[in-house]
This record gives C-alpha cells, structure tokens and sequence, in this order.
C-alpha cells in the first residue's frame, strides 16, 4: 500500500511541472511575470503614521483630556513635546497633529468606518 501511495505522488509531482513551467513562463498572460511586466500588477505604498511621520524611534505618551480626547506627546531630552490630539469624531477615529513652531502638519484621518457604524445603527434599530 505504502509504494502504490508513493508511486502515485511521484506521478502527481511529475504532472505538476508541467503546470508549473506554464505559470512561469513570459508568454502566459496569468502568470506573474507576465503581469507585472505589462503593468497590470501595482504595489502601493502605504502612508506611515502620525507616530512614524513625527519622529522616529521617540517614545510616546498619551494623555486623556475631557470627552475623549487623548492628548499624544513626545519624549525627548528636553523633555515632552506635543504632537498632536486622537478624538473619536463623527463615527470616525480621527489623528490630527497641529502645528508646533515651523515644524510639518498633518491630518490623518481612517475612513470607511461611518458607513459600517450608520448601517448597524439602522439594522439595530
């Protein structure tokens, strides 16, 4: 029983190359190479975070303030720096980071989230 099973899964890999050799392969237009060298195949950069765009390597800390705001401040030698503010708004998680002196502003905020609130609002209710 033991050989019949072996000799059977040598038989399937030995199939399975031919199958191989034809995703491989330039002239197929579902293989990978294929698709990445006609352009039809995109890799996106994604944005990095409010932590990451401020300052690498810092440590953070986060500090609550009144209706939910949370506070996000920055260690460093001088001491701690303000970065910016998290808020829940709007069914939304929202990071705004605000100007400190001359330095960079940003505004980041994660859609998608409004819409999956409202509906199960309207199919609870």
């Amino acid at each position: 029983m033991k050989k019949v099973l072996g000799i059977f899964c040598a038989l399937a890999m030995l199939l399975s190359f031919a199958f191989i050799s034809n995703v491989v392969s330039e002239k197929n237009p579902f293989s990978a190479q294929a698709q990445t060298r006609s352009g039809r195949v995109t890799v996106k950069k994604r944005k990095n975070g409010i932590a990451s765009r401020t300052y690498r390597g810092g440590k953070y800390v986060y500090r609550k303030g009144k209706n939910g705001v949370i506070y996000v401040y920055r260690k460093t030698a001088q001491g701690t720096v303000y970065v910016g503010k998290k808020a829940y708004q709007g069914g939304k998680y929202v990071t705004k980071k605000t100007v400190k002196g001359t330095k960079y502003t940003a505004h980041k905020t994660k859609r998608g989230t409004k819409a999956f609130i409202s509906r199960t609002k309207k199919i609870v209710q």
